[in-house]
């Protein structure tokens, strides 16, 4: 073996943290400078590597929004499955993603007021850039084979109103001004409740 040449395992763990850290470097860069200003030279730069590099993970800024956002569901998942032990059912989880959403929006706000306008622009908003509504989906349809949600109901359809219902609450809460701005957290779960149970009059019992 060639001593100069490292493992194939090792060569792919540096690989995929040399990608991470160039996910993470523009994503500082969109909050800082903006989706439109940033530059794959900011992105280099702050990722302490050369701009062919950047480019040798990714053609465009849309394909690195794409993977950041990619990540956000990775991670989103992740979270699922530690708390799956925990979670009574599937609204329950619902509720939970999205008390997990609000918070990382309140928390890093400059980051997801910036990625929001990005993705906004992205070529397939609703196809690559929706990995939160893939999450959303696999709660619904895990919930419905459970029986804890009506079987009749398309997933990915009631995903998409949820992930557009975030989206809504989302950027409303980014346009009010900070000591105007309601409760987060609460907002988004009167949207679930919403979409959960409709607005429909119920007939008397």
């Amino acid at each position: 073996m060639d001593l100069a040449t490292p493992p194939a395992g090792l060569r792919e763990r540096k690989k995929q943290q040399t990608r991470e850290k160039i996910i993470a470097a523009a994503a500082t860069s969109f909050a800082e400078q903006g989706f439109d200003a940033t530059t794959f030279d900011h992105i280099a730069e702050r990722a302490d590597v050369a701009r062919a590099t950047v480019f040798n993970y990714f053609s465009d800024k849309q394909q690195l929004l794409g993977a950041y956002l990619g990540q956000r569901g990775a991670w989103l998942r992740a979270m699922l499955d530690d708390q799956a032990a925990t979670e009574q059912d599937s609204p329950a989880r619902l509720a939970r993603l999205l008390d997990t959403l609000a918070g990382v929006n309140q928390d890093n706000e400059r980051e997801w007021r910036a990625v929001l306008g990005a993705w906004r622009q992205m070529r397939d908003p609703y196809g690559e850039g929706a990995p939160v509504a893939e999450v959303f989906g696999e709660v619904i349809a895990a919930g419905q084979a459970a029986g804890e949600l009506a079987a009749g109901a398309d997933p990915r359809a009631a995903a998409l109103v949820l992930f557009d219902a975030y989206i809504g609450v989302i950027t409303r809460w980014f346009a009010t001004p900070p000591a105007e701005r309601f409760d987060l957290r609460a907002a988004l779960r009167q949207a679930l409740a919403l979409v959960l149970h409709g607005i429909a009059r119920q007939p008397a019992q």
